[in-house]
């Protein structure tokens, strides 16, 4: 969890501190709805991909 959290793919929503409740980010739905797209040789490619469809999603 601590490295999806590190990448922005989820977040911690509590209601604690160290309850374990999490939730997908707007990054995250991105990435589970991109995964076909994935190489695991080539990451960067894949978060330039995310990068790209959360700045369409803000436009």
């Amino acid at each position: 969890m601590p490295i999806l959290t590190d990448y922005g793919l989820i977040k911690k929503i509590g209601p604690k501190k160290n309850s374990g409740l999490y939730e997908l980010t707007e990054k995250g739905r991105i990435a589970l709805e991109s995964q076909n797209q994935y190489d695991p040789d080539d990451t960067q490619a894949f978060d330039d991909l995310l990068e790209q469809k959360l700045a369409e999603r803000d436009e």
